[in-house]
């Protein structure tokens, strides 16, 4: 790469980070503006200057800022999770939803459900279990079977499926074991809770901060395994500790907003074309940004298209998330490795 080539890379790093920070600005501030009670700035202006009012003070506050912050939250973790993820097993189709985690996290709630109510911590702490056993159970069959990278990928869309088909059938014999299936399953940030928020936020920063610490060992580990470990990496653990901040982060996203889907496929991928992979540790901070910026977007729409009625937050998701699937399916290379730029290879998760 000549000089001219890396000065232009550099520059089209920092023009993107700068994008994405305005972007996130001017999302944050729609978010207030627009929607149901008021979806103008003169009336979000009136509403500031009733701030003592109560329903001026819910509506601003109490939903729209927490709403927000979920969404900023939410979208950073899967999107990191689907980072980690698509590094790790070395596939651009890797993801909490695609690899079933998501769904995993989701059936640990509705069995636990029926047996007790939960909310808070309570729900955290049992997406947490599901989504730590399922992010286990796909390393167990990689050791086992010696899968290939692309057939553990084919494995976690059965499982995801399998999952999703025990949950139908929970719900469908135990109706009242989720209040709101049809939100939970679609995802959904028109219920959020201050509790629940706070607790699950909390994991998911921890979360974050792990991925950031880890991030300068990605880069050896996307090499495969056998240079990683003449490097001197512990590959096992490395692994077994991306599994567990990937089953943290999904678990504080499906806690707080259900079962969002594509999330984690679509944007580490688009990051990873637009800057490269010679720096893992910009990429997680631009992947959050961008995951923020791109659920605050799809959240916005889900909840001014049809106003003052809503759609899932995760049906606008799955309308952006189905056609790049498609696309990274059937594109020449679409579910080839992550890094392309050296000897193809067929080998076990080890």
């Amino acid at each position: 790469m000549n000089t001219y080539s890396k000065s232009y890379t550099k520059k089209t790093k920092l023009w993107l980070e700068e994008v994405l920070i305005i972007s996130l600005i001017v999302l944050i501030a729609l978010h207030f503006i627009l929607g149901p009670y008021f979806s103008s700035f003169s009336e979000f202006i009136e509403g500031l200057k009733n701030i003592n009012n109560n329903a001026g003070y819910k509506v601003i506050f109490k939903a729209r800022l927490l709403r927000i912050l979920a969404c900023i939250l939410v979208g950073s973790a899967l999107s990191v999770a689907g980072l980690l993820l698509q590094v790790m097993l070395n596939n651009s189709l890797a993801a909490p939803g695609t690899v079933g985690i998501n769904s995993g996290a989701g059936l640990s709630v509705v069995i636990v459900s029926l047996f007790a109510s939960i909310s808070g911590i309570g729900l955290t702490i049992s997406t947490f279990i599901g989504a730590f056993l399922t992010a286990m159970l796909i390393y167990l069959i990689a050791r086992v079977t010696g899968a290939s990278r692309n057939k553990l990928i084919l494995a976690g869309i059965a499982i995801s499926r399998l999952f999703s088909a025990a949950i139908d059938a929970i719900c469908y014999f135990f109706p009242s074991v989720l209040t709101n299936k049809l939100s939970f399953q679609l995802g959904s940030f028109t219920r959020i809770s201050m509790s629940s928020l706070i607790f699950s936020g909390m994991l998911i920063i921890l979360g974050l901060i792990g991925a950031l610490i880890i991030s300068k060992y990605l880069s050896i580990l996307s090499l495969g395994d056998d240079v990683a470990i003449s490097l001197g990496l512990d590959v096992k653990l490395t692994r077994f500790l991306l599994l567990l901040i990937v089953a943290v982060l999904s678990a504080g996203a499906v806690s707080i907003a259900g079962l969002l889907s594509f999330l984690g496929l679509i944007v580490p991928h688009i990051i990873r074309k637009l800057i490269g992979v010679e720096n893992q540790r910009r990429l997680v901070i631009l992947t959050i940004l961008f995951g923020s910026s791109l659920t605050l977007l799809c959240d916005l729409l889900s909840k001014t298209i049809f106003m003052p009625f809503e759609l899932p937050v995760g049906i606008i998701m799955s309308l952006i998330g189905i056609p790049f699937f498609i696309f990274l399916l059937f594109s020449k290379g679409g579910t080839s490795r992550v890094v392309k730029d050296r000897k193809p290879e067929v080998q076990s998760i080890e």
